[in-house]
């Protein structure tokens, strides 16, 4: 029979290891291993067949507002039981979304972030304001009203099956040799590194997009840098 149990969170699972029916999306589910949870989407146009613990239903399987537990198979992994939803969801492109803070204006407020698909967007390359280099080789916020003030760090970060990443630099940023002195450094290329992980943690981005408009070509200009730009660059990316 099927077994109906508390709803997980993505963070926390709140019974036993297996899955779990979406309570509220039947083309939906959540895999728990080790206590933590994970929501996974079936690949369309199938469904969680929760008596099965698979996507391979139809719609008349779904069992709406009722969260269904299906216990983990001995000798094998809760993930690999799936026909079309998760190794399938591992394969699909991904599609990376380039969002910029000064979208957002003082005037009018653009709902950026509520109309964000997940379902679409398996990886975002978010770029707000950008971020750029300071003395001391530190990042610091380029538009903190925006990026702060009004919390979009804290708003896009929040989505949920989305991997969001930070850009540094920028077309406004790369236009001096700031860049080429920091990558031939050593030690400036660990203080960057050391900034850049406390910077990414606290704001809870996943990773980094380093935005540096060029290595020798500086804003395309492949006179101004020197040749050692691109051996340099490779070791601030080791």
């Amino acid at each position: 029979g099927l077994s109906i149990a508390a709803a997980p969170t993505t963070r926390e699972c709140l019974g036993a290891d297996g899955q779990y029916s979406d309570p509220t999306n039947c083309a939906a589910y959540y895999s728990c291993e080790g206590g933590v949870g994970r929501r996974v989407a079936c690949d369309p146009p199938n469904f969680y067949h929760p008596e099965r613990g698979e996507c391979s239903g139809k719609p008349e399987n779904c069992k709406p507002g009722a969260v269904v537990y299906v216990p983990k198979k001995e000798g094998t992994d809760a993930r690999a039981v799936l026909k079309n939803g998760e190794a399938a969801e591992q394969n699909k492109p991904k599609v990376v979304c380039y969002v910029t803070s000064w979208s957002f204006t003082a005037n009018q407020e653009v709902n950026l972030f509520q109309n964000i698909s997940t379902n679409v967007f398996a990886l975002m390359s978010c770029m707000l304001s950008p971020v750029w280099i300071q003395k001391g080789c530190k990042l610091r916020n380029s538009d903190a009203w925006a990026d702060l003030n009004n919390n979009l760090y804290e708003r896009i970060t929040s989505l949920e099956d989305v991997q969001v990443l930070l850009s540094v630099g920028g077309w406004t940023d790369s236009s001096g040799d700031k860049y080429s002195r920091l990558v031939s450094d050593g030690s400036a290329r660990r203080r960057f590194v050391l900034g850049a992980v406390a910077f990414l943690r606290k704001h809870r981005f996943n990773g980094l997009h380093l935005d540096w408009n060029y290595p020798v070509c500086w804003q395309s200009d492949c006179k101004r840098g020197p040749s050692t730009d691109k051996a340099n660059f490779a070791k601030l990316l080791q």
